[in-house]
């Protein structure tokens, strides 16, 4: 039990992991190969290979149960969509896996968020994707982790023009935007239009994902914030940012 708490757990979640213990479920292992998230990743290939939506529901939403968003996004999720990407050459449906896959992931992601961001009460971010940027899950990943600690958010999807950011945030003041990048964005993007967009706004603007920390340079030098593609870690300087914000607003 002490294990599992310092790992991150809620009590509820030790609750049901213990309860299981006779079903033969482990606590995760970071060094271990054959742990339990690789029973449940090829489960869960398996379901996917047979396009069996009804199994592989049941795998994720059983996953779900046990561990917090964070560990099933970085364990399990993750590593999946990376194998598919790597090997949908070696099929003949590997395309279509990927995307079945993709499809039912951004669906799942989605739904979850809509179901606790009317709960929020916390600083509304903004989140979206760099113009050219056709990639959402790394998003909602974020978008995921963003609501259950506190925040609402606002998602406009992949590849939004910069130049509309203004205008969304005139109808619906926001306390940051958060922009998703999983591919080499344009020159253009980072050097002219981040540039303009932070120079029109008044709040913070922090870009992360996979492909934010190789232009880290480029985005500070814009005066927006790169938060790499660590999502506690973007959290934990989106967090920090905010208060330092707020407490200059209130002197």
């Amino acid at each position: 039990m002490l294990e599992l708490l310092q790992q991150g757990f809620a009590i509820s979640q030790v609750g049901k992991i213990l309860d299981r213990s006779s079903e033969n479920i482990t606590v995760p292992s970071t060094g271990e190969e054959k742990d339990n998230w690789a029973i449940y990743r090829a489960d869960m290939l398996a379901a996917i290979e047979a396009y069996d939506e009804t199994l592989l529901d049941t795998l994720y939403n059983d996953a779900l149960s046990l561990y917090p968003d964070d560990l099933v996004n970085s364990r399990l999720s993750t590593p999946l969509l990376r194998e598919l990407g790597l090997h949908w050459k070696d099929s003949a449906d590997g395309i279509a896996r990927e995307h079945f896959f993709t499809l039912y992931l951004r669906n799942k992601l989605g739904n979850r968020i809509h179901n606790i961001n009317h709960q929020s009460t916390g600083p509304l971010l903004l989140i979206s994707c760099l113009p050219g940027e056709l990639h959402e899950v790394g998003m909602l990943f974020f978008a995921v982790n963003a609501v259950s600690h506190g925040y609402r958010v606002l998602l406009l999807g992949a590849n939004i023009p910069l130049e509309q950011l203004p205008a969304v945030l005139s109808k619906r003041p926001c306390d940051a935007i958060v922009l998703s990048t999983t591919a080499r964005p344009a020159d253009r993007i980072i050097n002219e239009q981040l540039v303009t967009l932070v120079a029109q706004i008044s709040i913070p603007v922090f870009v992360g994902g996979t492909a934010a920390e190789r232009y880290r340079g480029e985005i500070s030098a814009s005066g927006a914030i790169c938060v790499g593609f660590e999502i506690q870690h973007a959290l934990q300087q989106i967090s920090e940012k905010l208060s330092l914000t707020g407490e200059a607003a209130s002197q």
